[in-house]
């Protein structure tokens, strides 16, 4: 039997542009980052491109991407037949 490991950004390796890629390939990363961006009250997908909202909702924020991104990362492998 194989194994698969999967890496989920975090704890600082955060990049800029994280989760564009998928987001132009998969409507699952768009609705996600849609989803969370009504939760957060800024554009996920704008941050996630290099663009900051014109405020940051409070201290943590700058780390907030990575839930959705690693949400949304599940969904698509989820839909792809990867039990996760």
């Amino acid at each position: 039997m194989s194994k698969l490991a999967l890496m989920f950004p975090g704890q600082g390796s955060q990049a800029v542009g994280m989760g564009c890629d998928l987001c132009a390939a998969h409507p699952q990363m768009r609705d996600t980052y849609a989803e969370a961006s009504d939760i957060l009250d800024f554009d996920l997908e704008i941050v996630c491109a290099g663009r900051p909202p014109k405020r940051w909702p409070g201290p943590t924020s700058r780390s907030r991407p990575c839930w959705p991104t690693r949400s949304a990362s599940s969904r698509i492998l989820a839909e792809a037949g990867l039990q996760v």
